[in-house]
C-alpha cells in the first residue's frame, strides 16, 4: 500500500503503511464498534485487556522482518499455519482496577483514527469505566497506536482528564524535540512527519498531566518501568505487581509473535537502534522465561497474554495463556 494518513496522522510503529512499491492491501473493513474484552485477574485487582483493535498489514515485509529471507519467513511461517500476507497486528490495552483508582497501560489509537482502531473507550463504557475513573496512564512510549488514546482526534484535547500520564523521560525529552531525529528507522517521510505531530500533540495535551519517569523506581503502586529502548529510544516495559502475582508488560518488544520469540535478532521499520531493540528483546525474555512471568504484549494476538519458553540460547517459544471464564 503507498503511504496513507490515518485521520490526522499515520500509525507508526505497526501498520499497514509499508513502502509505495508494496502490494496493494484490501480496503480496511470498519470493525464492530464495541470491542472483545478479556477479564483476568492480577492478584486481587480485577484486570482487562480491551481490543482497540487491529493494524492490517498485506504483507509483513519489508516493513517487519527485514533480516530474514523470504524463503525462510515463509517456511517458518507455515509451520505455525501462518501467511506472511495479509497480516493482522492486535492492538491490546491493558486496564486494572487498583485501589488508587483504574490504571490503562499504554492507550490504543484513539477514536476516528483508522477505521479498524479506536475502540478502547466503548469497551470502557462497556466496563462502566467513565474518563475521570482513569487516575493514571502508563505509557509505554509514544508511538499513535500506544499513546493516541490520550487525546481527542483531531483536536487533541485530554481525553482522561483526571489521569497522571506516565512515560520515561528519555521518551519524553526524544519526542519533545522540536525534529526528533528518526533519520535511522527506514519509515518514509510521511509517516516520520506524521508520527512527530501526533507525539506533538499528545505531549502537548498532557500538560501537567505529564510525569517523566527516570530509571527503574516504582512511579505508582505496584507499577515500574523496565528499561528496553531501541524500539524508540525511550522505549519501556512495565512490570506491575499486586501481591505475589506479577504481570510484564512488553509494549513494542515483540510485533510479529510467530518470527520474534524464535528470532529476536528480527527487527521492524520503525525502530529507531536496531542493535539496541534486539538487546532489549533478548534481556526481556530472559526475564520473563527465567521467572516463569507472565507477560502481555501490545500486538500479541488478543488477548495477548501468556508466557515465554527458552529453547535454546537465543531463542524462544510463546505458550499463549489457556482462556478462562
Amino acid at each position: 500500500m503507498g503511504t496513507v494518513l490515518l485521520g490526522s496522522a499515520p500509525v507508526l510503529a505497526c501498520t499497514d503503511l509499508v513502502a509505495d512499491n508494496q502490494p496493494q492491501a484490501s480496503p480496511a473493513k470498519a470493525q464492530p464498534t464495541t470491542p472483545e474484552i478479556y477479564s483476568f485477574q492480577l492478584g486481587d485487582w480485577p484486570a482487562y485487556v480491551i481490543h482497540d483493535g487491529t493494524l492490517p498489514s498485506p504483507t509483513l515485509q519489508p516493513f517487519f522482518l527485514p533480516e530474514a529471507s523470504a524463503t525462510e519467513l515463509a517456511a517458518l511461517l507455515a509451520d505455525q499455519f501462518l501467511s506472511p500476507d495479509n497480516w493482522n497486528l492486535s492492538v491490546n490495552v491493558l486496564v486494572l482496577r487498583t485501589p488508587q483508582g483504574v490504571v490503562l497501560v499504554d492507550s490504543g489509537m484513539g477514536v476516528g483514527v483508522t477505521p479498524t482502531t479506536g475502540r478502547l473507550k466503548r469497551g470502557l463504557e462497556v466496563l462502566g469505566i467513565a474518563p475521570d475513573q482513569v487516575k493514571a496512564i502508563v505509557l509505554s512510549h509514544a508511538h499513535p497506536d500506544h499513546a493516541g488514546g490520550t487525546i481527542h482526534h483531531p483536536q487533541g484535547l485530554p481525553a482522561f482528564p483526571q489521569a497522571r500520564i506516565f512515560l520515561s523521560k528519555a521518551e519524553a525529552d526524544f519526542w519533545g524535540a522540536d525534529q526528533p531525529d528518526l533519520s535511522t528507522t527506514t519509515l518514509p517521510e510521511a509517516i516520520k512527519k506524521n508520527g512527530i505531530t501526533v507525539a506533538h500533540k499528545v505531549l502537548h495535551a498532557a500538560g501537567d498531566q505529564l510525569h517523566k519517569v527516570e530509571g527503574e523506581e516504582e512511579f505508582w503502586p505496584g507499577f515500574r518501568y523496565l528499561t528496553a529502548p531501541g524500539h524508540t529510544p525511550g522505549h519501556r516495559a512495565v512490570k506491575i505487581s499486586n501481591g505475589s502475582d506479577t504481570l510484564l508488560y512488553l509494549g513494542d518488544t515483540v510485533h510479529i509473535h510467530a518470527a520474534q520469540f524464535a528470532h529476536p535478532e528480527w527487527t521492524m521499520a520503525a525502530d529507531t537502534n536496531r542493535q539496541d531493540a534486539i538487546a532489549s528483546r533478548v534481556s526481556l525474555l530472559e526475564q520473563a522465561a527465567g521467572q516463569r512471568l507472565r507477560i502481555a504484549g501490545g500486538h500479541l494476538p488478543f488477548p495477548g497474554l501468556g508466557h515465554v519458553k527458552k529453547l535454546a540460547d537465543r531463542q524462544f517459544a510463546f505458550v499463549p495463556q489457556p482462556w478462562s471464564a
